[in-house]
C-alpha cells in the first residue's frame, strides 16, 4: 500500500516538473474583455459577432493559439467558431513580458432563434499552449443589439 502511494506521489510530481500545471497555465492567460452582439441593422441579414482582447504572460506569441470559442445560454449550443486573433502589442508588467492579442469572429455568423432570445451568454475559449490546450469559461456575456 505504501508503494501505491508513493507511487501516486512521484508521478503527480513527475506530471508537473518537466511542464507547467494545467492550473499555471490558466494564470498566464487574462482575458481583459469579450464583447458579443446581434447585428438586426436593416438591409442585411442579421448577424453575431464577438470580440475580445487576452494579455498572454510568459509565452512566446508563436506557442500561443486562440483555437475555439463556444458560445451558450443558459441550455442551448449557439455557436462554435475558430476566431480571427490579432497581436496589438507586448509590455512589461510586473516585470514579466506580456503580450495583448484582440480576437473576433472570422467568419460571419447567422442569428439563430435562440441568440434572439439569449440576453445573456457564457462563452469557453479553448487556447493551445505549445502542446498543452487551457480552457477558460467565461460567464453571464451581455448580448448587445444593434438596431
Amino acid at each position: 500500500m505504501k508503494y501505491l502511494i508513493l507511487f501516486l506521489i512521484l508521478l503527480s510530481l513527475y506530471n508537473c516538473s518537466s511542464t507547467k500545471c494545467i492550473d499555471d497555465e490558466v494564470d498566464l492567460i487574462k482575458i481583459k474583455k469579450i464583447e458579443c452582439w446581434l447585428n438586426l441593422m436593416p438591409g442585411g441579414k442579421p448577424s453575431f459577432h464577438y470580440y475580445g482582447e487576452i494579455e498572454v504572460t510568459k509565452v512566446n506569441p508563436e506557442d500561443f493559439k486562440l483555437e475555439q470559442i463556444t458560445l451558450y445560454d443558459v441550455q442551448n449550443l449557439l455557436n462554435i467558431s475558430t476566431p480571427k486573433m490579432e497581436f496589438i502589442n507586448e509590455a512589461l508588467i510586473d516585470n514579466a513580458k506580456t503580450y495583448v492579442f484582440n480576437f473576433s469572429n472570422s467568419d460571419r455568423i447567422e442569428v439563430t432563434e435562440e441568440m434572439l432570445k439569449a440576453e445573456f451568454i457564457d462563452a469557453k475559449l479553448t487556447f493551445r499552449i505549445n502542446d498543452k490546450v487551457v480552457e477558460i469559461i467565461r460567464t453571464d456575456i451581455q448580448l448587445l443589439r444593434t438596431y
